[in-house]
Order: structure tokens, then sequence, then C-alpha cells
């Protein structure tokens, strides 16, 4: 999750500053109303603009940054409870930006290549999801990143990128219905917030808009700047926060130093 440095507004900011809000209101629900699925069904949505981001970018640096901020969230549990599995999020980008090229390769040649490793990578998401956030369902999201970014280079025609990524979507839309156990009015809300938050991404491009004209929209634009530009510590402030909330109150299995992996 890089900065993006410079007086303006970009198109980065806006898209990662929805997705840091949809994921906070999420893991409110997660860990202080996980009876109330219409935080988890939102938190979907945000989903989509990660791993979009991911295939989109042109580098696949894992970083020692996000490294050590997935492991000290990792390491937070054996002081605030909770489980180990499946490794957060950070993790999750990780082993997406290994893979990535590698799947690309293999995927993006034509039809049967295509058809074939989707159905592999749609098979393992039920037994890779417990084990890392998403499963291989990310590593589906963020090849329609990459889709996005080399349209021109794939050789299955534009239609065909974009049917390609509608299945994708919907694969990643039913899969959350599924391992969440959303109601059936649940899960219709999930598959529009995940397609509306997914079309955006289909049409997104790196842009900025000049805020520096007047105090009051550059004003305006710092909260959409510090959101955009700091997501990795936002992601892992808010999540060691919420966490020690959790074992003070002892929320959802937390409690200082108790380790419900073990149990």
């Amino acid at each position: 999750m890089p900065h993006y440095h410079g007086k303006n507004l970009t198109s980065y900011d806006l898209v990662k500053s929805l997705a840091i809000i949809l994921m906070i209101v999420d893991h409110i629900g997660y860990f202080f109303y996980p009876d109330q699925e219409l935080f988890r069904i939102i938190g979907r949505a945000c989903v989509p603009v990660w791993c979009f981001l991911i295939g989109y970018a042109n580098t696949r640096n894992t970083g020692k940054d996000i490294l050590f901020w997935a492991t000290l969230l990792l390491a937070s549990n054996f002081v605030f409870g909770g489980q180990i599995f499946p490794l957060n999020m950070l993790f999750t980008i990780v082993i997406v930006r290994l893979a990535i090229e590698r799947a690309a390769r293999v995927m993006l040649q034509g039809w049967e290549q295509l058809m074939y490793g989707s159905l592999v990578l749609a098979i393992l998401i039920l037994p890779t999801s417990p084990l890392f956030e998403y499963g291989t369902s990310a590593l589906m999201l963020a090849l329609c990143g990459l889709v996005v970014r080399h349209q021109k280079e794939i050789p299955i025609g534009l239609y065909g990128q974009r049917f390609f990524i509608f299945c994708m979507v919907a694969i990643f839309a039913l899969s959350q219905a599924l391992l969440f156990r959303f109601t059936p009015e649940g899960s219709r809300l999930c598959a529009m917030m995940v397609g509306a938050t997914s079309l955006m991404m289909v049409f997104f491009r790196p842009a900025e808009f000049e805020t520096s004209k007047s105090r009051m929209t550059a004003f305006m634009a710092l909260p959409l700047q510090v959101l955009g530009r700091y997501t990795l510590e936002i992601y892992t402030v808010h999540l060691l926060a919420f966490k020690a909330v959790a074992a003070y109150y002892g929320y959802q299995n937390h409690g200082f130093f108790e380790w419900a992996w073990i149990r």
C-alpha cells in the first residue's frame, strides 16, 4: 500500500479512502456487533478495491514495511487473544503479490488456460480461506486489476476480459455469502455492493484533481489524502485498538493472553 505524495488529490486517494471507511465498518461489526450481518456485508465491498489495486499496480515488491505490520498484527494475537488463522489481510497482500505474475503467465494466454485456471482458483477458495483472509478469491480479484491495467496485451478481447472480471466478482460475492452464511436478502445486498465497487475499479484510472487553488478545497481534500496515503498504518493501528478494546471487554474470543486457537 504505497503512499502517493503531492498536493493534489488523486484517484488513488478517493478509492482507497472509500475502502478504508468500508473496512472500518466491517471491523466494527466483527469485533463489537457480530450478530448484525449488515456490518460484514458492507465490509465485503472494500475487498475488490484492495485486490484490484494489487493487480493494477506495476510493482510486486512485498516490502519490509508491510511484512513488519503484518507480523505485528499477528503477534498482537498473543496479547489480545483471538485467532491466529486466517492470517491477516496484509499477509494476503504479500501472498497475492508473490503469486500474481506466475498466475497471469499461466492463465492469461488464452480462453482454455483462463477457464481451467479460474476453475482451480475457485475450487481452492474454501480450503485456503481458513489459512489467509479471502484465500484464492483475493488472487482472482487481483487478476482482474491486472487485466484492467494491461487490457491491450491480453489475447481474449475486451468483451472476453469483461466476462472474466464479471465471473471472478460473481464467484467472490457467492463465496462470501456462503462463508459468512448471509441471509438471502443479505446475500443479494452483498452482491450489489461488491458489484458496485468492482465496477468502479474496472473504470479506475490514475488521475489528479487540482486542490491547491484555494484553502477550502485543500482543507476538504486533506482527510481523503490522509486516508488514501496512510492505509497501511491506519489498517494496523485501528485493528490494534479494536483488539485491545475487545480483549478488555471479552468480545469475540478476545482476552488478554487468552489464546482461543489452543482451546
